[in-house]
């Protein structure tokens, strides 16, 4: 089945097994179910996608949604903020519900296939099974404290199939990024790179050494997910071949009087 959204003709197969593929690679403290909402929280609510209501991935094709009044109780029982993520598998007509808030940026999920693999150099990407003391530094250099600590522990928290990627010049950290493989796709998640190497090669570099050990790992496909302002950002992941095949956002959610 397909749909027509703001990056054009959307494979909601594509958007299925991404979106498990992504929930599966990004684990949250608490989750729980909600008819048919994927209810989950942890990192201190600051990264959406574990703290957030997400319309089922694993659920079967045509499943019927509860209404959002049942997902804002259940996390107001909990005495937690009420987020949902509004991805193509939400009933169309949601985002106009006049019970829901704008909240975060929007996020364009991006994707290309594991054939033909970008041309680059990149022999000197260390990849790694577990992030060792210096990924770890130069993660926690590219955010501040707080933010840091809690993204840090998501990275960490990955599942297996996953690797962490540097690549090191001049005796730092230039380029890192986190690959982690589920349902046969790879994502890409924390790509940085320091400011001093910026526009060397280094993330192109990093993006394409994870790629190769993705298809090795038996991932067809690759996603990543990048803010719908970042223009650079998109520009840079087009020309290594990833297209946009959907998109997300977020909106706050209050539960109805009692």
């Amino acid at each position: 089945m397909t749909l027509v959204g703001a990056e054009g003709t959307v494979d909601l197969a594509l958007v299925r097994r991404l979106e498990r593929a992504s929930l599966l690679a990004v684990p949250a403290e608490q989750e729980w179910e909600v008819g048919g909402w994927v209810c989950r929280w942890g990192a201190e609510g600051r990264v959406g996608r574990v703290a957030s209501a997400t319309a089922s991935p694993f659920a079967p094709e045509g499943s019927a949604l509860a209404a959002v009044d049942a997902v804002a109780a259940s996390y107001a029982a909990r005495g937690l903020p009420a987020l949902v993520r509004l991805t193509p598998l939400a009933p169309p007509g949601l985002p106009d519900d006049p019970r829901l808030r704008p909240a975060r940026a929007p996020v364009v999920v991006m994707t290309r296939g594991l054939g033909d693999l970008p041309a680059g150099t990149h022999g000197a990407v260390e990849l790694s099974e577990d992030a060792g003391a210096a990924w770890r530094a130069a993660f926690l250099a590219h955010h501040e404290p707080v933010e840091g600590r809690v993204r840090l522990a998501l990275a960490e928290a990955a599942p297996r199939e996953r690797r962490f990627a540097s690549l090191t010049a001049n005796g730092e950290v230039a380029g890192m990024a986190l690959g982690v493989v589920a349902e046969g796709a790879l994502g890409l998640f924390d790509v940085l790179t320091a400011p001093a190497h910026r526009r060397r090669g280094v993330a192109t570099a990093v993006v394409a050494a994870l790629l190769a050990w993705g298809r090795e790992a038996g991932a067809d496909v690759a996603y990543l997910q990048v803010a719908a302002a970042n223009g650079p950002a998109l520009a840079l992941y087009a020309r290594l071949g990833f297209r946009p095949a959907y998109r997300y956002s977020y909106a706050s959610l209050a539960a109805s009087p009692a």
